[in-house]
């Protein structure tokens, strides 16, 4: 079963995993994938449907993702690069790396996922939903938790809240803490044609000046 069958498979169950593991090549789709998942399960028993793909918000989405540390406690918040990630993203149709993430940034710094930034959105969690429906936490680049923030965020997992669920992104090769990860039902994805939401124009382009 290829990634968008499995995922299609899972949002028609109706049994949504608290945490699902998205892992694969650069280019393989995942982001994109992750947040239309998101935006399926944000849409189970709404009354008015959203579609999140244009703009990647969603008063029950969380986006959480790499950056560059401070010692000011209020810069190390994911809230103050929120904008700018989003243009990032949608600018690049989603394929995009945390290289490009770092450039965009013009940092010398590795961001990373703190635990700031876990303390932070535990807060925002323990709020009721927005829609009386579901929370969703996306994780962009999960690797970049560092131990103590992946400890701290291990708890959240281990006790989410009701209808809660977890999105965690990785490229192939990377991991994450193994008590987190053992947590979570894994997507894996490869760089084909056969996921879905992978930019197939090139190919296109190729196939046909070669028919011509």
């Amino acid at each position: 079963m290829n990634p968008k069958e499995e995922l299609k498979s899972i949002v028609n169950s109706g049994r949504i995993p608290n945490s699902l593991l998205f892992q694969g090549p650069n280019g393989s789709g995942k982001l994109k994938s992750a947040v239309d998942f998101a935006n399926n399960v944000l849409n189970i028993g709404a009354q008015n449907t959203t579609n999140i793909i244009e703009n990647i918000s969603h008063p029950d989405l969380h986006i959480i993702f790499p950056i560059p540390s401070s010692e000011k406690k209020k810069e190390n918040s994911c809230d103050l690069y929120i904008n700018e990630w989003r243009d990032f993203v949608l600018e690049n149709n989603f394929s995009v790396t945390t290289k490009d993430w770092v450039d965009k940034l013009e940092t010398k710094k590795q961001p990373q996922i703190s635990i700031q930034i876990v303390s932070d959105l535990s807060k925002k969690l323990s709020l009721s939903s927005f829609a009386s429906g579901y929370k969703v936490v996306l994780f962009w680049m999960a690797d970049r938790l560092n131990e103590e923030a992946s400890n701290k965020l291990l708890k959240l997992v281990e006790e989410p809240g009701n209808k809660t669920v977890f999105l965690f992104i990785i490229d192939k090769n990377k991991s994450l803490l193994k008590t987190l990860e053992s947590r979570c039902q894994k997507i894996s994805f490869k760089k084909s044609g056969t996921n879905e939401f992978v930019n197939n124009d090139h190919h296109e382009k190729i196939f046909s000046e070669l028919t011509r």
